[in-house]
């Protein structure tokens, strides 16, 4: 008896199996990561991109530091949109642009940063990746043939760049609440209060 319920049950199971079509849709069946052929090789740019895009993925308090003779850079990448923003002892001012992503023949990742004055600034706006880590990242700028070593630091050091007009309204906002600025004059005082609904 005890065969017999084995035996049913066995065949239950291969019938359930054969009645399977396994074929006949793929995009649920093949390994994720994977394209429909199945054949991982494809997917190595990707994978390439992926891993440098792990290291260049920075927190809110972190940013990566390009240094070249005496001008500075620093760089906070947004991965997920593909957006950087941007600022150098050159120009101070926060901007932010895209950039794209590549493999070259040789397998590494190269990074693009056109449209940015990054070309003006440093010589170069493309950058072949030849060693991604957590803490600092070596390339090469494909214009000019520089190396560079991009190093992470802390976000407060990129944001002490301020243009002349950030450093007026940094110090007119550093005020404790409920306090202001005080301009004395021959017979009279007056204070200028910085406030979110006035400017004076």
């Amino acid at each position: 008896m005890k065969l017999l319920k084995n035996f049913i049950c066995i065949a239950l199971m291969s019938m359930a199996m054969g009645a399977c079509d396994w074929y006949s849709d793929p995009l649920e069946l093949v390994y994720p990561g994977t394209d429909l052929s199945g054949n991982k090789d494809d997917n190595k740019e990707s994978e390439l991109i992926k891993d440098v895009e792990q290291v260049l993925a920075t927190s809110a308090d972190e940013v990566w530091k390009i240094v070249k003779e005496n001008v500075t850079v620093y760089l906070f990448f947004n991965v997920e949109e593909g957006k950087y923003q941007m600022k150098s002892t050159v120009n101070p001012k926060l901007v932010s642009y895209e950039y794209k992503t590549s493999v070259n023949e040789e397998e590494n990742v190269v990074l693009s940063f056109a449209g940015s004055d990054l070309k003006t600034i440093l010589g170069d706006e493309t950058f072949v990746v030849t060693n991604a880590k957590i803490s600092s990242i070596t390339c090469k700028g494909q214009e000019s043939n520089t190396e560079y070593v991009w190093k992470r630091t802390a976000r407060s050091e990129m944001d002490a760049l301020m243009t002349e007009e950030e450093k007026v309204e940094s110090l007119l906002a550093s005020v404790e609440e409920g306090g202001g600025w005080k301009i004395d004059l021959v017979n009279a005082c007056y204070f200028i209060f910085d406030t979110e609904d006035c400017n004076n």
